[in-house]
C-alpha cells in the first residue's frame, strides 16, 4: 500500500510540475509576442521622430529641413510679389493668368502635400512649386508692363537667397 501511495504522490507532483512548466512556457510565448509588438511600435515611433526632426529642420543632415525652406520660399514670394499686380501662368496653358496672391494660396496647400509626401529634399520642393503637375511646365511671372513672362524658377534662383545658395554651382 505504501508503494501505491508513493506512486500516486509522484504522479501528482509530476503532473503539477508539468502543468507549471507548460504555464510558464505559454506565458513566455505571450510575453514574446507582446515584446515583438512593443518593439514594432517603438520602431514606428523612432521613424516618426526622425521624420519630424527632418521636417522641422532639426536633423543633423547636410541639407536643412524642408518645412523651413518652403516657409521661407512662400514668405519671400509674398513679400516680394504680393500687392504688385504680378500675375502667374503656366507655360503650357498661356491665357489663364491669375493674381499671384491666388496662386500663393494654392501653393501653400501644394507645399504641404510636397513636404508630407513626395518631396525628399529642398530641390524637390523648389521644382514642385515652380512647375505644374502633371506635365512639368514652368510657371511664368508677368510683371506690370511686360508682355513676356519670366520663368518662376529662374526668378527664384536669382532673387531668393536660400534658392540661390541651393543651386550654387549647379548648371541648369
Amino acid at each position: 500500500m505504501f508503494k501505491w501511495t508513493c506512486l500516486c504522490c509522484a504522479i501528482l507532483v509530476s503532473g503539477a510540475g508539468l502543468w507549471m512548466i507548460n504555464d510558464i512556457r505559454m506565458r513566455s510565448h505571450e510575453s514574446m509576442s507582446n515584446l515583438e509588438v512593443i518593439t514594432e511600435n517603438l520602431a514606428e515611433v523612432v521613424v516618426d521622430m526622425n521624420t519630424l526632426k527632418d521636417l522641422s529642420g532639426l536633423s543633423s543632415t547636410k541639407e536643412a529641413g524642408r518645412l523651413p525652406y518652403v516657409t521661407s520660399l512662400l514668405s519671400f514670394m509674398k513679400e516680394e510679389l504680393g500687392g504688385r499686380e504680378v500675375e502667374i501662368d503656366s507655360a503650357g496653358f498661356i491665357g489663364r493668368r491669375k493674381p499671384i496672391e491666388d496662386w500663393l494660396a494654392g501653393a501653400g496647400i501644394e507645399s504641404l502635400a510636397l513636404v508630407m509626401g513626395k518631396a525628399k529634399s529642398q530641390k524637390d520642393i523648389f521644382w514642385g512649386l515652380s512647375q505644374t503637375f502633371p506635365g512639368n511646365n514652368d510657371f511664368l511671372l508677368f510683371f506690370p508692363g511686360q508682355d513676356e513672362g519670366v520663368i518662376l524658377a529662374d526668378w527664384l534662383r536669382e532673387h531668393h537667397p536660400e534658392s540661390k545658395a541651393l543651386f550654387a554651382g549647379d548648371s541648369l
